[in-house]
């Protein structure tokens, strides 16, 4: 399976709001899940992994002897969105949280973007939880490949009111 297609802005590509879920399989055979309904809102997260080039065409290729990278990191941002609540002292969940987590390799670094399904602004610390998680696993299951990594540009950069599909 082939997790290195670039992120895209366009409807498709990201999960979409409202208060029931439905599992589906969008264009790429990916599945995901997707709300339909009125009073959820996207928050959308970002961070970057800068590493070496040999090291981002070993995650492009699903090289590395320690499996799959940015499966490994997609599961432990979907799992960081919906545990936020454990360990954020001040920030209560109302439900758990839909994740939609995207990948885009560079020449030199792997941009991680998450949207997350909330009520309110509530989707902005799961989005924020599960782009440093993926970024922090995607460090970690290169790090013996890669001394020079580095994690940053860790940020919220779109809540937008999701609308009746």
């Amino acid at each position: 399976m082939r997790h290195t297609k670039r992120v895209r802005d366009d409807e498709r590509s990201r999960p979409r709001g409202g208060g029931r879920v439905n599992l589906t399989v969008d264009d790429d055979a990916i599945a995901r899940d997707v709300a339909t309904g009125d009073g959820i809102r996207v928050a959308t997260a970002r961070s970057r992994v800068t590493m070496s080039e040999p090291t981002a065409r070993l995650v492009e290729s699903n090289a590395l002897k320690k499996g799959d990278v940015l499966g490994a990191a997609r599961y432990a941002a979907v799992q960081a969105a919906k545990s936020a609540g454990a360990y954020l002292p001040l920030y209560t969940p109302l439900s758990a949280p839909l994740a939609h987590v995207t990948f885009e390799v560079g020449e030199d670094f792997v941009d991680v973007r998450v949207d997350v399904l909330g009520q309110g602004l509530e989707g902005r610390m799961p989005a924020l939880s599960a782009a440093t998680v993926a970024a922090l696993t995607i460090f970690d299951m290169c790090k013996a490949v890669d001394r020079t990594m580095s994690i940053g540009h860790v940020e919220c950069v779109d809540v937008e009111e999701s609308g009746n599909e």
